[in-house]
């Protein structure tokens, strides 16, 4: 075990600078030749150096028990400031946690926004085919319809320029017949183009 400093002190004959107030005063050079004063010089200084490392023992307890409660408040210190960086940490990592939440939130918040926008896109887009569709089928179904009707017309007109024709002729010609026989004739030909005649209103009357 290494020796201490102050059994060093204890050691040397010539008291510190150092030394407390309560250390004895220093003792006076005696006259040689006297055996008891000798004596009692060298009891003083045994003395005088006892209380002496006694006093360094004091203040080295007292500056160790001084640097004990700095080292205590150090570690208190240092143990606060490694909670409050922990506690930190946890709470930087909550919030980077909800940043990211909220950041994949708002990617699900783009991707249905743009999902409806294409839903209704294409909604409208079937809205007008479907119209168009209708439309066409309206206009291919009432072709054949107007195709006939047009022919139709077209018959009737040629027989009622016929039936014309044919009475202009029996007057040029002066052939008088029974009127009975016209009227028969006339119900005859109504009764042949009434189909066509009621689809136009209008008929053939010979009278």
């Amino acid at each position: 075990m290494a020796k201490s400093p102050l059994k060093k002190v204890a050691a040397e004959t010539v008291p510190s600078p150092k030394a407390s107030k309560n250390l004895p005063t220093p003792i006076k050079k005696l006259t040689p030749g006297s055996p008891k004063l000798a004596l009692r010089q060298k009891d003083d200084v045994i003395a005088s150096i006892t209380d002496q490392c006694s006093a360094y023992r004091e203040e080295a307890e007292s500056s160790a028990n001084l640097m004990l409660a700095w080292k205590a408040k150090h570690d208190a210190v240092v143990t606060l400031l490694e909670e409050s960086m922990e506690a930190l940490a946890m709470q930087t990592k909550a919030i980077n946690g909800k940043g990211m939440v909220n950041e994949d939130n708002r990617d699900h918040l783009t991707v249905r926004q743009n999902s409806i926008a294409l839903v209704t896109f294409d909604k409208q887009l079937l809205e007008e085919k479907v119209g168009v569709m209708h439309t066409s089928e309206d206009e291919s179904a009432s072709q054949p319809c107007k195709g006939k009707i047009h022919q139709l017309q077209e018959k009737l007109a040629a027989k009622q320029q016929q039936q014309s024709q044919s009475a202009q002729q029996l007057e040029g010609v002066g052939v008088s017949l029974p009127q009975g026989v016209l009227q028969r004739k006339a119900s005859t030909l109504n009764q042949i183009h009434r189909p066509f005649a009621t689809s136009f209103g209008d008929e053939v009357h010979l009278d």
